[in-house]
C-alpha cells in the first residue's frame, strides 16, 4: 500500500525497503529516497500511518519510522525503542480507524491472531477460536475491512480459503463468525 506523511507518499517492497516521492510530488521519485526496515532479516509484508508514524510490518517484526527531516536520502528515521516482535501474516488484513490499527499479527513462537494497535502497544484481541481459523488458513484471498454503523465499529476479516468472515465488534470487544 501507499502512506501519506508531512508531504511525502511512501512505500514498502518485500526486502523491506521503504521508497519516498518527493515533497508534495507523488509523481516523482528519486532514486537515493528510501530507507529500510532492516532490524530484522524478513521479509516485508505492509505499511501503514499511525499517528506521526510510519509503521513497516513485516513477517515476524515490526518497526516505527519517523519524519526526522534528513537531508539527504529518506527523511525517516528508525524508532528503535518501538521495535516489536510480533509481525504481520497478511497485507490485506492491515485496516486504520480513528487512533487504532488492526491487523493479522504473525509471531515465531505462536502463530497467528489478531492485534490492534493503540498508542505504541500491541493488544492481543482474538480468541482462541478465532486463532483457530486463523491458523488453518493457507492465506490465499484474505482480505479485510472496516465499517461504522448505530454506535458500532466492526472489523471484518475475510478468509475465502475456508469460506468465513471473523468480525470483530470493537464496541462489544466480541467476535461474531459470518459464513
Amino acid at each position: 500500500g501507499l502512506v501519506y506523511l508531512d508531504g511525502y507518499v511512501f512505500a514498502m517492497d518485500q526486502k523491506g525497503q521503504i521508497w519516498q516521492s518527493d515533497n508534495e510530488n507523488p509523481t516523482s521519485w528519486g532514486a537515493l529516497n528510501y530507507t529500510s526496515a532492516r532490524s530484522e532479516a524478513d521479509a516485508g509484508v505492509a505499511i501503514t500511518r499511525h499517528l506521526n508514524y510510519i509503521v513497516a510490518f513485516k513477517q515476524w517484526t515490526t518497526d516505527y519510522f519517523y519524519d526526522a527531516g534528513n537531508a539527504s536520502g529518506s527523511v525517516l528515521s528508525v524508532n528503535p525503542s518501538a521495535h516489536m516482535e510480533v509481525g504481520c501474516a497478511s497485507g490485506n488484513s492491515v485496516q486504520r480507524l480513528e487512533q487504532t490499527v488492526i491487523w493479522m499479527a504473525n509471531v515465531v513462537e505462536g502463530g497467528r491472531s489478531i492485534m490492534v494497535l493503540e498508542g505504541l502497544n500491541p493488544q492481543k484481541v482474538s480468541t482462541k477460536a478465532i486463532e483457530n481459523f486463523l491458523n488453518a488458513s493457507n492465506l490465499s484471498g484474505v482480505y479485510s475491512w472496516v465499517y461504522k454503523i448505530a454506535g458500532h465499529v466492526f472489523y471484518g476479516l475475510v478468509l475465502t480459503d475456508q469460506n468465513v468472515t471473523l468480525v470483530y465488534d470493537f464496541n462489544e470487544k466480541d467476535w461474531h463468525i459470518w459464513t
